[in-house]
């Protein structure tokens, strides 16, 4: 199939895990932050997925729905392993707060991940992309 064949199948691999991701997460949003070249084959990737968690969609639903309110969601990857609980007080004042400055602020999920990426040329294979590409 040669590098062009295995480039076009690695193009269409790319183009349907965004699907994937919108599939499975909510309002999911992905951003290259780093990519730099190791060799004329290999790059290393630093990249994140951020998204709203399951827990809080109806907030954002809410959120949305509200006119002239904005839904900011914001980082909480900082706060990872600290225990939240519901309080209805919180609740009251992330109400409260909207209505006042017209910003719904939100928590966000976040996945960051570096990933190296080694392209390799398989002569005379009709795999494509799942012969030519490794990443880990």
């Amino acid at each position: 199939k040669g590098s062009r064949g295995a480039a076009v199948d690695y193009a269409r691999l790319c183009a349907r895990w965004p699907k994937v991701e919108d599939d499975e997460l909510y309002r999911c949003a992905r951003r290259v932050n780093r990519c730099e070249r190791l060799a004329a084959n290999e790059l290393v990737v630093r990249w994140e997925t951020v998204f709203v968690p399951a827990k809080l969609r109806w907030l954002h639903d809410i959120g949305e729905a509200w006119p002239g309110v904005d839904v900011e969601l914001y980082d909480i990857l900082d706060k990872m392993g600290e225990l939240s609980r519901f309080r209805w007080r919180s609740l009251f004042l992330l109400f409260w707060n909207t209505a006042r400055t017209g910003t719904m602020r939100l928590p966000a999920a976040k996945i960051e991940s570096t990933s190296r990426l080694r392209f390799v040329e398989v002569r005379g294979a009709e795999g494509g992309a799942e012969g030519g590409a490794d990443a880990g």
